[in-house]
């Protein structure tokens, strides 16, 4: 049973690690120093998931409207969900230019400590997972290696 809760494991794992870089894009963008920066990198991941799945599901409906509406029914009922969009977009990227521009260590630095800090998590649970052993990938390359090397570990 144990084992398969540590196999279990792999799941936040990934999530971890797949999360780095969104957390990093999410503090580039924010208006505070460095720490605020890096604490909105790690908070605000849950709303930016949702956020863009809603986004997506609404581009879906609008591209399966697309064909059925005139384009007046269309800005009608999209229209402003778009410029909302848009608007959303703008104020990320003026944000992330004046973070750049005007602190550009600051900015460089909130992403790399948010990214470092949500991949290390990841390995985390992957050493946790593996007991420190590596994986099977691990193991093979160093039954590989004693193989070819014999001697290698004599040294």
């Amino acid at each position: 049973m144990k084992k398969i809760t540590r196999q279990a494991l792999i799941v936040p794992e990934w999530g971890f690690k797949g999360a780095s870089f969104p957390g990093a894009a999410i503090a580039v963008g924010s208006e505070k120093g460095l720490a605020g920066m890096v604490l909105d990198g790690l908070t605000n991941l849950p709303g930016a998931v949702l956020r863009t799945y809603n986004t997506s599901k609404t581009a879906y409906e609008a591209n399966q409207d697309l064909d059925g509406m005139t384009a007046r029914q269309y800005l009608e009922k999209y229209g402003s969900k778009i410029q909302e969009y848009a608007n959303d977009v703008t104020e990320y990227l003026s944000q992330l230019g004046e973070n750049i521009t005007e602190r550009p260590l600051e900015t460089v630095g909130a992403a790399a400590i948010t990214a470092l800090t949500l991949y290390g998590i990841g390995e985390g649970i992957k050493f946790y997972r593996q007991k420190g052993q590596g994986g099977i990938l691990t193991k093979l390359k160093r039954k590989l290696g004693n193989k070819i090397w014999p001697d290698a570990d004599k040294k």
